[in-house]
């Protein structure tokens, strides 16, 4: 889908920031397949489809280049970056090193008001019906479970990995159908923590990291 298309057919609300926002709507744009890997993405119309200037658009897509959803090269148009297996490989075992870390912090710093909390996501993963939505929820599981570890600096990097495989998910909603199994790992890692096994959790987190790793091999191959 064309930029001019995609932001044509919805309406773009600038809030307080112009750079913010043109990146939270490249970006949302991205992981949802929306913009497809290597599709060029042109400043000038960008800029004019969204009715801001260059700055903001130049700004935006730095930081996806930071995140690794996009390439700037020199002299070139900005593209959307591939994901293939060597790389969703090389992604999963730096996840599976920050995500255990992060994991080990937690376990030390949770109540169990949080792990409460933890539990009421993933009942409601169990009942949502639309794949979208499951994805939101499964973010804000790892994401608040992560958070617990007190590590800002750890969380951002662990939210970079996740973009790029997170976007084969969305790409692939109706052939991906892992939700139910991968929410039982959610539960047995939850149980874990509730335990304070810091070794059992990792072993879990680890097991769904590599479950999860072989299902986006699979999309990968269907394409």
């Amino acid at each position: 889908m064309t930029v001019k298309k995609l932001f044509t057919d919805r309406q773009f609300v600038i809030k307080n920031n112009a750079s913010e926002s043109v990146y939270t709507h490249l970006k949302e744009a991205i992981l949802k397949g929306e913009l497809a890997s290597g599709q060029e993405l042109n400043q000038v119309e960008i800029a004019s489809t969204l009715g801001v200037s260059r700055i903001p658009v130049r700004e935006a897509l730095r930081q996806l280049a930071s995140e690794g959803l996009i390439e700037m090269p020199p002299n070139k148009q900005a593209i959307v970056t591939s994901v293939n297996e060597e790389l969703l490989e090389e992604i999963f075992e730096i996840r599976i090193a920050l995500e255990c870390l992060a994991i080990k912090h937690s376990i030390r710093n949770m109540s169990m008001n949080d792990i409460e909390k933890l539990k009421r996501l993933t009942e409601e993963m169990d009942n949502v019906q639309i794949h979208e939505e499951w994805m939101m929820l499964n973010r804000q599981f790892h994401e608040e479970l992560y958070l617990l570890s007190g590590k800002s600096q750890l969380c951002e990097l662990v939210n970079r990995m996740r973009n790029n495989t997170e976007r084969i998910m969305y790409h692939h909603s109706s052939r991906l159908v892992r939700e139910k199994n991968a929410n039982e790992e959610h539960k047995a890692i939850l149980q874990a923590c509730e335990d304070r096994n810091i070794e059992y959790a990792v072993v879990k987190l680890t097991s769904h990291l590599y479950s999860t790793l072989n299902g986006l091999k699979e999309l990968l191959y269907r394409r």
